[in-house]
């Protein structure tokens, strides 16, 4: 749903059923940049990914279609 739920102090907005991991790949000062691997379906071209302080979904929806992924370990500060 769109309503906000308070959990451990964040507001949850709602929307997607799945499981989402904040700053993963930790702080901004640990950004970087990385050639994901696309299917045919969309070119396969390499795709530069840029992780800014960026989220991992954990749990995707049901009714997903993952074009990619990424093989990391959570940083320290992943909340």
């Amino acid at each position: 749903g769109t309503s906000a739920v308070i959990d451990q102090g964040s507001a949850l907005i709602g929307g997607l059923d799945c499981l989402v991991c904040r700053n993963y790949f930790g702080s901004q000062i640990s950004s970087f940049e990385l050639s994901i691997k696309m299917p045919p379906s969309i070119g396969g071209e390499p795709f530069k990914g840029v992780f800014i302080r960026a989220p991992a979904i954990l749990t995707p929806p049901k009714n997903c279609t993952i074009l990619a992924t990424v093989i990391a370990k959570p940083s320290r500060q992943a909340n």
